[in-house]
Formats: C-alpha cells, sequence, structure tokens
C-alpha cells in the first residue's frame, strides 16, 4: 500500500496485532530488508510498553494476544487517539482459528471504539459441510492442526451478519468473493479480461469454487456512515434457499438415481460417449497427475465389453475436448460412429485436430480450421437426413475466444457457416441444445471478462445454403430462478426422449446448489426447469466439474470429473450415476477395459501374451495411475524433474537416426553377427534374479537377433566390451559403430556431465525382475547448506524400437515388495495374478507407463521398476548418471546397482547391535531390539524428503 497507494496511505497508521513470537519474526525481517525499512519514516528503538515491538510513523508492531481484550485495548489507546481517528479493523482469514467467545468478544470490543469499519475475510459454507469443497477444506486444516471455529457456528453469510449485528454494528454488508468478482463496481471489466495477459488461464471452475467458499464482511458502527458506502452495497441476487421450486407447480422430483463405484482412473476433463449399446467410452482428460493417452470402456450389467480399437500413437492427449456421437442411425451391432474435435494441451496451445471413431478404428479426419478447446458441439440431421456435427465458439491458441459457427459431414469436411446474428458476443464452455435438427438454443458460457453469460440465443441452419440464423431468445417461465439455473459455464448437456438434462459446470455469482446440479429442461409455454436429484443413500455427493452426461437405455448416466480443491488436495468422482426417470432404483455392474496408444513397431508384432496378462492384473490391488509426461523440456525444467524425483516420460525430441534404422538386420550387419554376447536365457514370461529362472549364455549377436525375433524369452544387457568386471559399460565405446546414430538431447546436459554408465538393452518377449537401480542418496556435511539434489544418481531410458511397458513403484513401497534386506531384486512378480501377494501389493502404489519410440522416461533414485516388452523386440539405450562428492558404496560399483555405503555399514551396525544381546533372554532380547527398531522408524519418519 505504501508504494502503489501512497497518497491514500498520507496521515494514516498501520497497526499490526498478533502473537509476540510472530510479530517479533515480522520486525526481523522488516530491519533486515532494506526496501521495507526505507519505507517508515521516524523510526524509534523499542520502548515501553514492551509489548510494543517497532514504532514509526507508518507503521507500529504491536505483539498481544487478541483473546485477551482488556489488554489490547491498553496498548492501542497508548499508542493512538483513537477518539479522533477513523479505525478500519482488518482481520483476513484470522479469526476463524480462535474460538468463539473470544472472536465474538473482539467483534464486540470494535462496534465500541469510535468511527469504526470492521473488514473480515473468511470461509463459510455455501451448501454445507458435505460439500466436496467444503469437506476438503474443513478437512485440510483440521489435518495441519488449525481447524476453522467460526465456520461450523455461522456457516452461512446470513449467520456471519447477524454475528456481526448482535454484537453492536449498525450497518453489515457481506458477499462472496465470486459475487463480487462479477461486480463491475468492485473488479473493473477491464482487470478482469486481463489475468490471460498474466498466465494462461483456464481454471475458471475451480476458481470459483474458491470464491464461492470465501466472503468478504464489512461493518460500521456509525449512524450516519453505513457499511455499503465503505464498501459496496449487496447484489440483488435472490438466494436459491427462499424457493423451493424453479417453475410454477413443480417441485424437485424423489431421488431415484443409483450409484456405481470405480475406482481404475480418476478422470476429470475427459468426454464420455456410448460408443455401442450398453458400453459406456471415455477419452483422454486429466488423471491423477497429468494428461490421459488412452480410452477406457465401461458395459453395464456385468457385459464384458469386447475389446476396442487401440488410440493411434498420433492422437495426442488433451483435455476440454468434444465427442460427439451420432445418435440417430447406429451401424452393425449397435456401433455409434463419434467424431472427437480439439482440445488443449495447456490453455496457451489448442489443438486443431479431429479423429472419427467407426467400427474398424480410429480415422484421422480434416482438422478444425482453428485450433479450439472449450467448444460446443451437437450432432445434426439435415434435411436430407445426412448426420452432421454443428461446433460454435470455444478459445483457441493464445486464449482468443471465437465466435464462428462450424459444419462437420464426413463426406466433406468443415465448413465455416455464414452467421447472421444481433451482436452475439465471442463464447466458450457454453451450451448448445437440440432436437437433432437444424434448430435450437445456446446456453450460457463465459466471455473475456470472466463471467457468465445471462443471456439465450436461438439458431437455425439453412443447409442448402449452409448460413445459420442467430437471435436472442427469451424462455417464458414462471419464476426468475429459472433461467440462473440455465446460465451455465462448463456444465454438460445431453438430449433425453422428451426433453434436455443440464448438469453441473458454475453460475454467475454464487455457488450452484448441490440439489440443482442436475435440471431437466423441457422447453414449452412456460418453461419448465425441473431439478433432478443425485443423492443415493450411503454414496459421496459427486462434484459435477469437468464431467460427461450422456443418456442411454439406462437412462441418465453422469460420468467422471472431479476439480482440485485449491491447496485443500483433490476430489475426484469415483462412480458413475445413473438416473431412470420414473423407475424403481436398480445398481448396475459395470465391467472395463483400458486401451492405450498403439503403434506398429519396425522390428515386430505386438507381444499380445504379456499385454493380456497385464490387462488380466488381479482386480484386489490398486491399479496403476499414469507416469506424468511433459513436453518442451528446457535444461532448467529438467533439472526441476530431477528434483521433484518423480518419473516422468520426456516427449517431443529427436534421438537421431536410430529410432528408424536400427531394424533387426541393420543392428546384425553393423555390428557383425559374429559379435559375442553374453545374454539372459528363459522359459518362463518374466525373468526372477532370487529363483534364478534364467541362465547366461554367450552367444553369436547374430544368433542371439534371430533367436528373439523367433520369439524366445533373452535378454541382452550390455557390458563393458574391454573389462566387464571391473568397469562401467559404455554404450559409446562398447558399441562405437552405432553409437553415432544416438544422440542424447542437449536439453539433458546434466546427465553426460555427471555420467556414470551407459548400457545397450535388446529385448525378446521376456519381462525384467522387479528392482531398483540407482542407490546412491547421500548429504555431504561438509558442504553448503543447499539441498543436493542434483547429486543424486538416476538414469534415462531412452526407447529407440518397439514398445515397452514399465511398472514403477516410490521408494515408499519398499516394504511390500519382498525385497531381501541388503539386496536390490524383488522375488514378487507383479505381472501374474497370484493372489498370495495381493494383501501387501495391494498397499502399493504404482506408477505405469508404455514406451514408444522416441520417448524417454526418467527414473528417479530408488524407484522399483519392473520392464516388459509389448511388441515382440525393444531396443533401448539407458544412462546412469551421478555427480556426489561422497557416499558412493564402497569398491567396485560396474553395474550402479550396489546399496549406498553408509546404508551397507549400518547393516554391520545392525549385526553388532544383535551380538551385545546374545547372553540376553530371548523374550527381553525380542523387547529391546523392537523398541530399537521403533526408534529407527520414528527418526525415518521425521526426515525432510
Amino acid at each position: 500500500m505504501l508504494i502503489r497507494e501512497n497518497k491514500l496511505c498520507q496521515n494514516t497508521t498501520f497497526v499490526d496485532v498478533d502473537y509476540t513470537a510472530l510479530i517479533q519474526k515480522k520486525c526481523d525481517i522488516i530491519k533486515q530488508t532494506p526496501e521495507l525499512r526505507n519505507l517508515l519514516n521516524e523510526v524509534t528503538a523499542k520502548t515501553k510498553p514492551e509489548n510494543v515491538l517497532f514504532r514509526s510513523q507508518q507503521y507500529v508492531a504491536i505483539g498481544c494476544d487478541l483473546r485477551k481484550i482488556e489488554k489490547l485495548d491498553q496498548l492501542l489507546k497508548a499508542e493512538l487517539n483513537i477518539e479522533s481517528c477513523t479505525i478500519l479493523f482488518l482481520a483476513e482469514v484470522s479469526l476463524t482459528y480462535v474460538d468463539k467467545q473470544s472472536a465474538d468478544a473482539l467483534i464486540r470490543y470494535g462496534a465500541t471504539l469510535g468511527d469504526v469499519r470492521f473488514c473480515l475475510l473468511e470461509q463459510y459454507l455455501p451448501a454445507g459441510a458435505t460439500h466436496p469443497f467444503a469437506s476438503r477444506m474443513i478437512k485440510h486444516f483440521e489435518t495441519i492442526r488449525t481447524p476453522l471455529q467460526s465456520i461450523h457456528i455461522y456457516p452461512s453469510i446470513a449467520d456471519q451478519k447477524y454475528r456481526f449485528e448482535s454484537a453492536g454494528w449498525f450497518s453489515v454488508e457481506a458477499r462472496s468473493l465470486w459475487d463480487l468478482w462479477s461486480d463491475d463496481r468492485f473488479i473493473a471489466a477491464r482487470d478482469r479480461c486481463s489475468i490471460n495477459s498474466f498466465e494462461p488461464f483456464d481454471e475458471w471452475e475451480e476458481f470459483a469454487l474458491f470464491a464461492s467458499h470465501y466472503f468478504l464482511l464489512v461493518a460500521s458502527n456509525s449512524m450516519t456512515v453505513k457499511a455499503h458506502e465503505a464498501y459496496i452495497e449487496a447484489s440483488n441476487l435472490t438466494h436459491w434457499g427462499d424457493s423451493n421450486e424453479l417453475c410454477l407447480g413443480v417441485s424437485q422430483s424423489a431421488s431415484d438415481a443409483t450409484y456405481s463405484v470405480y475406482t481404475e482412473y480418476n478422470r476429470k476433463y475427459s468426454v464420455a460417449f456410448e460408443s455401442q449399446l450398453g458400453v459406456i467410452s471415455q477419452y483422454g482428460g486429466y488423471g491423477d497427475s497429468n494428461r490421459l493417452q488412452t480410452y477406457m470402456d465401461s458395459a453395464m450389467n456385468g457385459i464384458v465389453p469386447e475389446p476396442g480399437s487401440p488410440l493411434p500413437s498420433a492422437m495426442s492427449h488433451r483435455v476440454c475436448h468434444t465427442a460427439t456421437t451420432f445418435l440417430f442411425r447406429p451401424t452393425a451391432e449397435f456401433f455409434r460412429n463419434t467424431l472427437v474435435t480439439g482440445g488443449r494441451i495447456s490453455p496457451d496451445r489448442a489443438l486443431a485436430e479431429c479423429w472419427f471413431l467407426r467400427q474398424q478404428g480410429w480415422d484421422r479426419v480434416e482438422d478444425l480450421p482453428v485450433p479450439l478447446y472449450r467448444h460446443s458441439a451437437i450432432a445434426v440431421l439435415d434435411d436430407h437426413g445426412s448426420e452432421a456435427v454443428l461446433i460454435y465458439g470455444g478459445r483457441s491458441t493464445n486464449g482468443v475466444i471465437m465466435n464462428d459457427w462450424l459444419l462437420w459431414y464426413n463426406s466433406t469436411g468443415w465448413t465455416i457457416m455464414k452467421s447472421a446474428h444481433d451482436h452475439l458476443s465471442a463464447r466458450f464452455g457454453a451450451v448448445l441444445i437440440s432436437d437433432g435438427s437444424g434448430h435450437g438454443l445456446l446456453l450460457g458460457g463465459m466471455g473475456e471478462d470472466g463471467t457468465v453469460f445471462q443471456d439465450i440465443w436461438e439458431w437455425s441452419i439453412d443447409f442448402e445454403t449452409q448460413c445459420l440464423n442467430v437471435k436472442l431468445h427469451t424462455l417464458p417461465h414462471e419464476s426468475p430462478l429459472t433461467e440462473r439455473a440455465i446460465h451455465r459455464f462448463g456444465a454438460s448437456a445431453t438430449r433425453g426422449p422428451t426433453s434436455h438434462f443440464l448438469s453441473g459446470g458454475i453460475i454467475q455469482g454464487e455457488l450452484l446448489p448441490v440439489d440443482y446440479d442436475v435440471v431437466e429442461l423441457l422447453i414449452g409455454s412456460p418453461a419448465i426447469v425441473k431439478p433432478v436429484s443425485l443423492q443415493v443413500p450411503h454414496a459421496p455427493i459427486p462434484l459435477l466439474i469437468g464431467h460427461s452426461s450422456l443418456f442411454t437405455n439406462e437412462g441418465l448416466q453422469i460420468v467422471g470429473g472431479g476439480a482440485l480443491c485449491f491447496s485443500f488436495g483433490p476430489f475426484w468422482n469415483d462412480g458413475i450415476w445413473s438416473k431412470q426417470p420414473g423407475y424403481p432404483t436398480q445398481h448396475h455392474q459395470y465391467s472395463r477395459q483400458t486401451h492405450s496408444a498403439h503403434e506398429e513397431s519396425p522390428l515386430g508384432r505386438p507381444n499380445s501374451t504379456l499385454a493380456t496378462r497385464i490387462v488380466g492384473m488381479n482386480t484386489a490391488r490398486k491399479a496403476p495411475i499414469a507416469v506424468a509426461r511433459s513436453q518442451d523440456i528446457t535444461a532448467g525444467t529438467f533439472e526441476r524433474i530431477i528434483h521433484r524425483a518423480q518419473p516422468v516420460v520426456l516427449e517431443g525430441f529427436q534421438l537421431g537416426s536410430c529410432t528408424k534404422t536400427w531394424t533387426a538386420e541393420y543392428l546384425k550387419r553393423v555390428l557383425g553377427s559374429d559379435l559375442p554376447v553374453v545374454v539372459h536365457q528363459s522359459t518362463d514370461q518374466v525373468m526372477n534374479f532370487q529363483d534364478k529362472n534364467f541362465t547366461y549364455v554367450t552367444k553369436p549377436f547374430g544368433e542371439f537377433i534371430d533367436d528373439i525375433v523367433d520369439g524366445q524369452k533373452q535378454y541382452l544387457r550390455s557390458l563393458s566390451r574391454s573389462a566387464p568386471a571391473d568397469s562401467p559399460a559404455n554404450f559409446a565405446s562398447d558399441y562405437s559403430t552405432i553409437a553415432s546414430d544416438f544422440q542424447l538431447p542437449s536439453e539433458l546436459s546434466l546427465v553426460m556431465e555427471n555420467f556414470h554408465s551407459s548400457v545397450l538393452r535388446i529385448s525378446g518377449p521376456v519381462g525384467m525382475w522387479l528392482h531398483y537401480d540407482v542407490t546412491e542418496i547421500a548429504f555431504n556435511p561438509s558442504s553448503s547448506a543447499r539441498a543436493k539434489w542434483s547429486q543424486v544418481m538416476a538414469n534415462v531410458l531412452c526407447q529407440i524400437q518397439g514398445r515397452k511397458r514399465l511398472l514403477l513403484y516410490p521408494p515408499s513401497d519398499i516394504k511390500y515388495l519382498g525385497i531381501p534386506h541388503g539386496e536390490s531384486s524383488s522375488s514378487a512378480c507383479v505381472l501374474n495374478t497370484d493372489s498370495s501377494q495381493d494383501e501387501a501389493l495391494g498397499k502399493t502404489s504404482p506408477q505405469d507407463v508404455t514406451l514408444c519410440p522416441g520417448q524417454i522416461l526418467f527414473i528417479p533414485p530408488l524407484w522399483c521398476h519392473t520392464a516388459f516388452p509389448t511388441d515382440s523386440i525393444s531396443v533401448a539405450v539407458n544412462i546412469f548418471f551421478r555427480n556426489l562428492d561422497s557416499g558412493y558404496a564402497a569398491g567396485r560399483d560396474v553395474y550402479g546397482n550396489r546399496d549406498l555405503q553408509a546404508y551397507e555399514e549400518g547393516r554391520k551396525d545392525l549385526e553388532k547391535i544383535t551380538r551385545r544381546f546374545q547372553r540376553v533372554p530371548a523374550v527381553m532380547t525380542k523387547f529391546y531390539v523392537e523398541r530399537l527398531a521403533e526408534e529407527l522408524r520414528e527418526r525415518a519418519a521425521g526426515m525432510r524428503t
């Protein structure tokens, strides 16, 4: 304020009151920061009273427990001439941590002073404590041991206003932050429009959820100056609680919804469509940590879905796209053709590509004229009975909001339609509804200023001239709440037999109540907007953000969705809600198959045996989440990836000519068929290092290649050709004749600067045992205090030919993976369905990835992993890197798989500890050893990661 609004701060003193210890820290910061200290005039040394820790003309710091009102009153009156001051109390999310009696006492005290305003920013519960966002928020503060006190006593804005009025404040006004955001008097439209210039932004629903759970209150104790004169008067919104009906004579319907749980994959901002009768397909969207390049089929009533078409590898992972299903004429076996359009990789990277799903598989069709995401799409039937897709609006690259209407036929592609309209404003996130013919309505959406449109537009298509007429439309209705129920952003709409269903999204100025999350819209005179209840006993309340809706023979289906609830954590809808109006409750069972990106390998056929085994993993275990993916990597972002110590697939790099030239014949010709190599040879699908179900065999390289092409289970992990027993492998020198074909991207220069070894891996259809490669994590006490993350050994796996699937387990899972003490390989086979392992493996948190040629997987230290090719042959280059000054395993570490020296020495100390109890009775020995073990566990739990 002193910098930005200096004139406004003339004759103003800021008084900061907090606990003494916190105030002292603030004062120390001011004294040590010239930029802050130089803003203050007439700074005096700390004098009596001792609670005044800092005094200047503009700023006074007082250490005082706000619960001690008398002491606070003494300190304020000693420092300020309160009777001649105009006072503004500011409490920004602070009183809520104080017990009710003390907080209310402070509010009453403020009203007794002279000319006072009280400004309070705090959380509240617009839809109760069970709302998904509210429950996450409450749990978060309880977890960090700062529970919200007043939110349960004063849960609504009306309660908070009464709280102040009953404490003696003459005038009180309060509004939610989301309500204030939409008010030009509080935030100018030009300022709202500028948000995208600071940072590409597309988290509107999550922003609205947050802002709808915080309110700003201003109270005045003056008879002449009311709160709204110092603030802004309350909005004229009619609260939802003021009416039990949305339309005259139509009340909320009784719940006949059902709920079916599935937890295989969390998804939001994906699309869902009925690809064939009784099968719901979901494609793309966000998962737990990244965008998903998969689609999942869910079949109702226990029917196992037929294997779907694999996604083409060129089909980009995306969010905020559309999937439009042709509902009019299903093909043979009730397969429904579906057009997927647009989407985005990031808010400033929209996609134009379009894909058409037919019974024969996915086809790339003509791109959109411009990249789009959050556009509106609907299927229409023209005058001749031909099916088409109509698209309106959306955002394009760099956040530009579009106002075009596009029409797509499978035979002719896209046409930008000529449109005539009465000043229709460009928008995104709107809803198109239609009965399937060439006319319908456009509802809601958001404009450049970040507010939800409150208008309705009627559109009609002239298919002969391919022109579109748009005119402002008014729905006749009996209640002002009707239009508020349908003016939404980010909603999903679907057509039922006689009506339309609108679900989720956000509305202007307030939180959309749970009871009105889904409404049935019957267009007529008057229009009827009928709430549809999704409440199911013992089922969670869904958060209808980023979800999809569709209507099937089983009724209305609500699929997927969720939100990141600010810093309080994510909430996912882990089920399917099904609503069949007029029918009794029925619970559906869903069987699922997940399909990933696929491309043909130049080295061989798909390895169907292993792929089937993975799909058939025992369902008692957790389904793995997808490994995060990242593009546009720089040296700086790669360093940050290493620091986060999470596996990441690095995409968009060129690894040299090897991804094209390293065929089986090329490798034999250039390396030489007679080159002797040592390979692992097994008869099992997965090798096990503990059981040694493989043998080491020396054979000519050409024979090895021929064997794996023929499907034999063999695996080559290259060794140093000059000194295999003494030196780590170095691909560049060990295989110099092909080394120049491979190029590590310059953005990963940190790898070569801290090089340890590089390995050529060539595998037939056999899986690798579960193990961890990287073993060195150390802290050098003689070094600086800066974190030594850059000194930790890790590795990058560069996939050259074929596809390889990996399961990775974080270091915290080590106790469940059956790795013997002092070793780094597990006897557990996580790829089979052995139920005896489920109790332990059910507690793990695996991550899953399929590497395609040209992709690089960063594997952090201590992440256990197993690998298996999904094509008959896999070729990769694996590079290990480190730069620890100390802490490596003692002696030679040829393979880079020896444990940390401190760990090996610690195990020797365990032997010494055990020997000390040799003469102690067994019962006492067990007692004390378990106490020591518990102390070690406590120390481990207290270590910062």
